[in-house]
């Protein structure tokens, strides 16, 4: 029984390694540079075509997957009207089937691959990971104080925010335990009654920079008590969070995608679109 030999691998080559076939053809022959790097004429031939496109490409790879733009008008609307931007469009224009929805990246990915969509990287602000914090607080009788915002940076920044927000810097963008004793200081004592450091009491949860002896420190400097509530128990017995924190959620996300959609935007060099200004708070 014959056995048929196996189909030969094709073989695949880089950049760096088509432009030495060319040099070594240039400085020789064809024929010489084939002998010498195991390739047929044709292929030294075609390489030396192609060696302007070769000097283009990067080193490691194999070819390059760029074309022309055919249509840069559509690819231009394409950019500018992201997938997430026009299904928000869509749900807003259909409330009664859209309730609820978000335009999340999950939720775009999963319907990219429904519909057997392909991402090749896209444009993105660069800001995917940023975040900041909000911390709202109440008094017993519903008097809202002053919120804090707490930005993930380093250095305060340089905008004139509305006087009736403290605004704070962590590398994180999280509360800690100097942002807590930041919080007492700036707006827990001046709440009506803190001059005059009236005995009152604070409720809070467990969280563990609300347990450290200075911020117990600061408490007392205030002349404030303090009641823990227990592990699993916030969601029931802290009003912020049952009634204040879900609404005040739902409105900021409102206000980022009316900005997506209608905002006006600044784009790099490089075409991607910029993050929202932080003056856009303001508003």
């Amino acid at each position: 029984m014959v056995k048929m030999a196996p189909p030969a691998k094709r073989m695949k080559y880089n950049a760096s390694f088509k432009l030495k076939v060319v040099r070594f053809a240039k400085e020789s022959n064809n024929s010489a540079a084939a002998r010498e790097f195991g390739v047929n004429e044709k292929q030294v031939r075609e390489r030396k075509k192609a060696e302007e496109k070769l000097i283009d490409i990067p080193r490691t790879k194999c070819a390059l997957r760029r074309g022309k733009q055919q249509w840069p008008e559509l690819e231009e609307k394409l950019f500018e009207n992201t997938i997430c931007i026009y299904a928000i469009k869509l749900a807003k224009l259909n409330p009664d089937t859209c309730k609820d929805f978000k335009a999340t990246r999950g939720w775009c990915s999963r319907f990219m691959n429904r519909k057997g969509l392909q991402s090749n990287g896209g444009s993105t602000t660069g800001h995917e990971k940023a975040r900041f914090t909000v911390v709202l607080s109440c008094m017993a009788d519903a008097t809202k104080l002053k919120p804090m915002i707490i930005f993930k940076r380093k250095t305060m920044p340089k905008v004139k925010f509305p006087a009736g927000v403290y605004v704070h810097v962590h590398e994180n963008g999280w509360m800690d335990e100097e942002g807590v004793r930041l919080w007492l200081e700036h707006i827990w004592s001046r709440r009506a009654g803190g001059l005059r450091k009236e005995c009152s009491l604070l409720v809070w949860d467990m969280f563990r920079s609300h347990l450290t002896e200075p911020v117990k420190r600061c408490l007392k400097k205030h002349n404030t008590d303090t009641a823990v509530i227990p592990v699993e128990l916030t969601s029931v017995v802290q009003p912020l969070d049952v009634c204040l924190n879900k609404p005040f959620k739902d409105r900021v996300t409102d206000r980022w995608y009316k900005w997506m959609i209608e905002g006006e935007k600044t784009f790099t060099k490089g075409g991607n679109m910029q993050a929202a200004p932080l003056s856009c708070c303001e508003n």
